[in-house]
């Protein structure tokens, strides 16, 4: 698929899961987030789940509908999948979707902020209770490079340190 058929699914996709959120069918969203099912947005099915479209099409969706709150929608629903990461890919498309988020904040290019730091924290709670996330060494390489650009770039941080025992 190329970019702009992407965008359009990705556009139709948006749209089908605000109306459910809207509707109290709160999964749909969700799934979008995730890329789970159908609601993948691949340029090939090897491909990972395309973020930044995703990203690209709330935004067009808010902006559109500004009385709509799917900054709240995409809050709630990347909190939620920072809560239940099960494995390293989900860990990776949650922090892409946060260092998109704040690279876009950071540019003004999103037309609303997040609460990223409840996020992280969220992720971060995840991380330390799944053994096989928290003491897999692939996964701690992957968490310390990815911990060095948010403190760096951001200043936040996803791990947790001696020096830093209340998670900030």
């Amino acid at each position: 698929m190329n970019y702009e058929d992407l965008r359009k699914k990705a556009s139709v996709i948006v749209e089908e899961s605000v109306k459910s959120y809207l509707e109290g069918k709160t999964m749909k969203f969700l799934l979008m987030i995730m890329g789970a099912m159908h609601y993948g947005i691949k340029a090939n099915p090897e491909a990972m789940h395309n973020y930044n479209i995703i990203l690209e099409e709330i935004y067009n969706y808010y902006r559109n509908h500004p009385n709509i709150p799917v900054d709240k929608m995409l809050f709630s629903s990347l909190n939620k999948f920072a809560s239940i990461v099960s494995d390293t890919e989900d860990s990776n498309l949650c922090m892409g979707y946060i260092f998109s988020q704040l690279e876009n904040e950071k540019k003004n290019i999103a037309p609303f902020n997040l609460d990223v730091k409840t996020i992280i924290d969220s992720l971060k709670n995840r991380i330390a209770t799944l053994p096989k996330l928290s003491n897999n060494p692939e996964i701690n390489f992957w968490l310390e490079e990815t911990d060095k650009i948010l403190r760096e770039k951001y200043g936040y941080m996803i791990l947790w340190t001696k020096e830093n025992t209340s998670g900030n």
